[in-house]
C-alpha cells in the first residue's frame, strides 16, 4: 500500500472554514498540533465483508515485536501521533513494531457488501482476528502484544474469552475495568437504547470538530492546543449498535454480548495470557480493576497518577519504560511456536 501522511491529506471544506474562523479570532495562537506522518498502512479484510486499514509505525531499534494499540470508543489511537509523539516514539525505540487499530465504523474502514453490522461482538469476532492475522503476516511473527486503553482493553478481554490468548504474547490495559456499577438511570438508558436506530453512526466526529473551536478540556493535564488536536484528529463516529451495547453494560453492571448469550468474564477464568493492568487517579476504576486480576494466572497491577490520557501526559516516557521492562520476558513468544 502507498505511504502517505495525515498531514498531507486535503482537509474537508468545513474543517478549512473552522480553522479560518479560529485564525481570525485568535491570530497569534495555532489552532492545533499536526500529527506526525504515517510511514505505512496495512489493509485487512474481515470474513463478513469489511476492508479496514491499520496505521503502522515500524520499530527504529530491536527485532520488531508487533504491538497493536487500541483505544475507544470515540478516541482513535492516532492521538499518539500528536505533539512530540513521546509514547509512540519511545515504543518504537524500545523495539516494538506499532500498529494503531481501526475497526468497522472508523474512517479508515468501508463495507464491501450491503451487510453493515457494527456491534461490539462483530468487532471482536471479525475485526480483531483479521487484524491480528494481517499483523502476523506482515511481521512474520507467531504472536502479538496488545495495548488497550479504555474500550481497547475491554476488546482484549472479550477476545481472550473466545480463546484469543493463542495470538497474544502479552497484554497491557490502561483504565479498562470489565466490572461496572449498575446504572442509576436505568429507565433513561432503556429509553435511549430503544430510540436509537440500528446500524447507524452517531455524528461524534463533526461534533468534536465543532467543539475544537472552543477551548475544550478533555484532560486538565494537557495544553489547550493538544485538547483541540485530539478533537480535530482523534475522534471517530461511534455506531449506534456499539453505543447501545455499552448502555446495556452500564444498565446491568455486567460485561456480556449483545443478546446476553456470552458473559465475557466467564470465558476469561484461568487465562494464561500475561497481562499488566494500569490504573490512574480514579478510585472507581481502581476498585473495579483489582478483581480483574483473579481471572488471570499471570497478572500485575500498576497504579499511576494520570488524568485521562496517560500516554500523552508528562509521564508518557516513564510509562512506556515500565511497559518495556514488563514485556521483556515475553518478547520471545512473538517468534516461537
Amino acid at each position: 500500500p502507498p505511504n502517505f501522511s495525515l498531514n498531507k491529506e486535503k482537509p474537508p471544506l468545513g474543517d478549512f472554514l473552522l480553522r479560518f474562523l479560529w485564525s481570525s479570532r485568535h491570530p497569534r495562537e495555532r489552532y492545533t498540533l499536526a500529527p506526525m506522518a504515517v510511514p505505512d498502512r496495512i489493509m485487512y479484510h474481515t470474513k463478513d465483508g469489511w476492508e479496514i486499514q491499520l496505521e503502522r509505525f515500524p520499530n527504529t531499534k530491536g527485532r520488531g515485536e508487533p504491538l497493536i494499540i487500541s483505544t475507544g470508543p470515540v478516541i482513535h489511537p492516532r492521538i499518539l501521533t500528536l505533539d512530540k509523539a513521546v509514547a509512540l516514539q519511545s515504543l518504537r525505540a524500545q523495539g516494538f513494531d506499532v500498529y494503531l487499530f481501526s475497526h468497522r465504523g472508523h474512517s479508515l474502514s468501508k463495507p464491501l457488501s450491503e451487510v453493515n453490522q457494527l456491534r461490539f461482538d462483530h468487532i471482536i469476532q471479525q475485526d480483531i482476528p483479521a487484524a491480528i492475522d494481517a499483523v502476523k503476516r506482515v511481521s512474520k511473527s507467531k504472536r502479538v502484544f496488545w495495548l488497550g486503553h479504555g474500550l481497547g482493553g475491554l476488546m482484549l478481554y472479550a477476545w481472550l474469552s473466545y480463546g484469543g490468548g493463542r495470538d497474544i504474547a502479552g497484554a497491557i490495559t490502561i483504565d479498562s475495568p470489565a466490572f461496572f456499577a449498575p446504572g442509576s438511570r436505568r429507565k433513561l438508558l432503556k429509553l435511549l437504547s430503544h430510540l436509537l436506530p440500528e446500524n447507524r453512526s452517531l455524528p461524534t466526529s463533526p461534533i468534536a470538530l465543532l467543539g475544537s473551536q472552543m477551548n475544550p478540556t478533555l484532560s486538565s493535564a494537557l495544553s489547550p492546543r493538544l485538547n483541540r488536536s485530539i478533537l480535530r484528529y482523534g475522534c471517530e463516529d461511534i455506531s449506534t449498535d456499539l453505543f447501545k451495547q455499552m448502555m446495556q453494560w452500564l444498565e446491568s453492571g455486567r460485561f456480556f454480548s449483545y443478546h446476553q448469550g456470552h458473559n465475557y468474564l466467564t470465558g476469561l477464568k484461568g487465562s494464561q495470557t500475561p497481562i499488566m493492568f494500569m490504573s490512574g487517579l480514579s478510585d472507581e476504576i481502581n476498585a473495579y480493576l483489582r478483581p480483574m486480576r483473579g481471572y488471570f494466572q499471570n497478572s500485575s497491577l500498576h497504579v499511576g497518577k494520570w488524568d485521562v490520557f496517560p500516554l500523552l501526559e508528562e509521564q508518557a516516557a516513564s510509562l512506556t519504560e515500565k511497559m518495556h521492562l514488563w514485556a521483556k520476558p515475553y518478547r520471545d513468544k512473538c517468534w516461537t511456536e
